[in-house]
């Protein structure tokens, strides 16, 4: 709602709500990744329902582990 200048002021309220979401994700390779996320947000001034789609990068993979240690006898002969 307009003020006296002719501007919106913002509305503050308070009330009771839910917000709900729901998110699936796969591994695409090593540390890349793809998902999707849909969201609802109601209340009883706003309702918001959406859907984010994501692609998401890890630095976790190091490649393959290299077990050896030269001070341990080894298990595999």
């Amino acid at each position: 709602m307009p003020d006296t200048a002719n501007t919106f002021r913002p509305e503050f309220y308070q009330g009771i709500g839910v917000y709900a979401a729901a998110q699936a994700a796969t591994k695409l390779v090593y540390d890349i990744g793809i998902g999707a996320e849909l969201f609802a947000e109601l209340n009883y001034k706003q309702n918001v329902i959406g859907v984010k789609l994501f692609l998401f990068f890890s630095g976790a993979y190091r490649g393959v582990k290299k077990n050896y240690n030269p001070h341990v006898r080894s298990e595999n002969k």
